[in-house]
């Protein structure tokens, strides 16, 4: 394979890569608004539902920002990846120092 066909190779790998991350943050995101309405229906059972601060904190749940539920979720998203690796290059490092028979 040539220098031109490695670089596409890389383009490709680096644009699924981008297309799964948007997917992810996506589905992230239908979660997000998933649980912030059960949180929400939660909040308006609540027994002290009509106290100022729980009307203030029905209020900051309800008008999150959508630029502070990215960052949220992005946050979330990096720390996955993270871990993620970790524990990819510390399965590594374990299954390269078994002493494995030789065949």
């Amino acid at each position: 394979m040539n220098f031109f066909g490695r670089v596409i190779k890389v383009q490709e790998r680096l644009r699924i890569s981008v297309d799964r991350n948007a997917l992810r943050m996506v589905l992230l995101e239908e979660f997000f608004k998933v649980e912030q309405n059960k949180l929400m229906m939660k909040l308006q059972k609540h027994k002290h539902k009509g106290t100022k601060k729980m009307k203030e904190l029905i209020n900051a749940i309800r008008d999150c920002s959508t630029a502070s539920r990215r960052l949220i979720l992005n946050i979330y998203l990096t720390d996955c990846k993270r871990i993620r690796s970790e524990k990819f290059f510390m399965w590594r490092d374990k299954v390269k120092s078994l002493k494995l028979p030789a065949d």
